[in-house]
């Protein structure tokens, strides 16, 4: 059986990288980051958290999901060298799904990843994302 997620990597210049994903099919949020190690609460070397999100969360991001698969495929705007480059891998009925951006500002990668990143940040704390 597949499973339908969506996961975010932010692949940062200056830190560590987080990777955020979510389970559509379970609602589990999982957020993985050495920075985690540094959060009150973790043991020593636990780099990840999982959380259940609400149904009204998780029903918002398939709608984006469908939207960006929907959506034509633009080029990266821009590029650049100190930043943040935001990895999209989707899995949705079957099939998979890839994008990186570079510090998006609009667009359906932008869209979902700050979907998770607004609601990872309820969690813990993840630093710098551009």
């Amino acid at each position: 059986m597949d499973v339908n997620f969506v996961r975010l990597v932010l692949d940062r210049s200056f830190g560590f990288p987080v990777t955020i994903s979510l389970n559509l099919d379970t609602n589990e949020l999982c957020v993985e980051s050495l920075s985690l190690v540094q959060t009150q609460g973790y043991r020593q070397g636990d780099s990840r958290m999982k959380v259940l999100v609400d149904d009204q969360f998780a029903t918002r991001v398939r709608e984006e999901v469908s939207a960006f698969l929907l959506a034509p495929k633009q080029p990266p705007a821009r590029f650049g060298l100190d930043g943040t480059t935001w990895k999209l891998e989707i899995q949705w009925h079957g099939h998979h799904h890839t994008s990186e951006q570079w510090c998006p500002e609009s667009g359906g990668e932008f869209d979902i990843g700050t979907l998770l990143l607004e609601r990872a940040n309820k969690y813990t704390q993840l630093g710098s994302i551009c």
